[in-house]
């Protein structure tokens, strides 16, 4: 490997180079909750119902935890309190791009019959 005073590093043509290599890489996500980043399987997926975006009512959202919803998705915890967390932060319907207030009754209900 040549290399000169104050200039980049210069790899010859036949230098290999070794990268790591990343077997069965999970996707990292962060909870609109409490913000901490996990891999996707340990979180809920929500997305909004297309449906409910007419009229003035609050947009519905829907748990998605087999992640194959269309659309937009934020993720949290599946835990009540990082959905709480982040209803009061408002944080899905920012994440989600939804303007107006936003229903979490199926997601509570979903996280009701998984208790």
């Amino acid at each position: 490997m040549k290399q000169t005073k104050g200039a980049a590093r210069v790899r010859s043509p036949r230098e290999e180079v070794d990268l790591p290599v990343v077997r069965n890489a999970r996707p990292i996500r962060t909870c609109a909750g409490c913000r901490k980043r996990t891999t996707a399987d340990r979180l809920l997926r929500i997305v909004a119902d297309p449906t409910s975006r007419t009229g003035g009512e609050p947009v519905r959202l829907l748990p998605d935890p087999k992640r194959r919803l269309s659309g937009r998705g934020v993720h949290v915890h599946r835990s009540g309190q990082c959905l709480e967390l982040a209803l009061r932060k408002r944080a899905l319907g920012r994440a989600l791009r939804v303007e107006g207030k936003v229903d979490a009754g199926a997601v509570r209900t979903f996280f009701d019959s998984e208790a």
